[in-house]
């Protein structure tokens, strides 16, 4: 994306985001589903064996945490602490120039999912095929630093299920 461009997106997205209603906003809920196989997850087995865990157990203690958005970082990425990890996760020592939207990435104890393609430092242990930032929505996007996150480990067929929709808080049913 051309910086032209992303400086259009987020204009559209910090608009869209703060239009005075003169309301207090509530937190909402998330439950983001998440592709944790390898082609989706390619730094996933390198913070298992710096945390000394299997992938699987990272996984399992990964999707148990609740997180919560502390801010927007760039491109409106929903930063979020709380990852229950047994320790913090070092970031990678060569970032991406690339990482691919609704990647799913950690470092310290901190995750962030990337909303569109871009560089990174943080570590790709997964991907949801949710999209999470539109500006053919209305709002562009619908998390906000407070809410809480939680994610849940899916497959291939699940994928499809997914693949394409937006993300919307939880409103007593799963997305």
């Amino acid at each position: 994306m051309a910086p032209r461009q992303l400086a259009e997106v987020l204009g559209l997205i910090i608009d869209a985001h703060h239009q005075d209603s003169g309301d207090v906003r509530e937190a909402n809920t998330f439950l983001i589903p998440v592709d944790f196989r390898e082609e989706f997850a390619p730094d996933l087995a390198e913070v298992a064996g710096e945390l000394g865990l299997a992938p699987e157990d990272v996984i399992r203690v990964f999707t148990g945490s609740s997180l919560r958005i502390s801010l927007l970082a760039a491109a409106m990425a929903p930063m979020m602490d709380g990852v229950d990890f047994p320790a913090p996760v070092s970031r990678c020592a060569l970032p991406r120039t690339n990482v691919p939207a609704g990647s799913i990435m950690v470092a310290g104890n901190n995750a962030i999912i990337q909303p569109f393609p871009g560089p990174s430092g943080w570590k790709v242990i997964g991907r949801t095929p949710l999209r999470i930032c539109d500006i053919a929505e209305q709002p562009a996007i619908t998390y906000a630093a407070g809410d809480s996150v939680s994610f849940t480990a899916i497959g291939p067929l699940q994928w499809a299920r997914y693949e394409g929709r937006f993300l919307r808080p939880v409103k007593g049913e799963t997305p």
